[in-house]
């Protein structure tokens, strides 16, 4: 066991990653996944928002590199933030999954995650009352031809907060 200082220069002397010399994998599985998943969805219904929340922070940071799971974490956020005992609850849960879908989208590499998180992204700013950033949002993404129901659903429903019915 090398101090803990040592870490990086072995790894640098044995061309590897401190995670891939000391075997530290940050990526979940899906049965993994859906424990978690399953756990603090339980957790919202029997526990204190905040302490859920707080929570959930913690299982972010620690598989803050494993996509699926943090994709799974803005699922979980967005279905129980109505749950929330204040309206400063239900604000930190949006902010942890807006946050969660940024970084998603600016680091995650599978394009399918990253079309599920755009769509939960839009589906979070409609929560939010921000039909405006959907559209455009979309649009970046280059989602706006996409023929997903769930893509022109969220962009029929921004028209219609923005009051454009056409």
């Amino acid at each position: 066991l090398p101090d803990i200082q040592m870490l990086p220069l072995l790894a640098s002397y044995f061309e590897v990653s401190v995670d891939e010399l000391i075997d530290y994998v940050p990526i979940l599985g899906r049965e993994q996944i859906r424990f978690h998943y399953q756990r603090l969805a339980q957790a919202f219904a029997q526990e204190p928002f905040g302490e859920v929340l707080a929570q959930c922070g913690e299982l972010i940071r620690k598989y803050y590199s494993c996509y699926p799971f943090l994709e799974q974490m803005v699922v979980l956020l967005i279905n129980h933030a109505g749950a929330a005992d204040t309206q400063t609850d239900t604000e930190a849960a949006f902010e942890m999954s807006d946050g969660l879908c940024a970084h998603i989208l600016e680091d995650c590499q599978d394009i399918t995650i990253c079309k599920d998180v755009a769509g939960l992204r839009g589906v979070l700013n409609l929560m939010r009352g921000r039909p405006e950033l959907v559209v455009r949002e979309l649009r970046e993404a280059g989602l706006c031809g996409e023929r997903r129901n769930d893509v022109g659903e969220l962009l029929v429903t921004a028209y219609l907060m923005m009051g454009e019915r056409e």
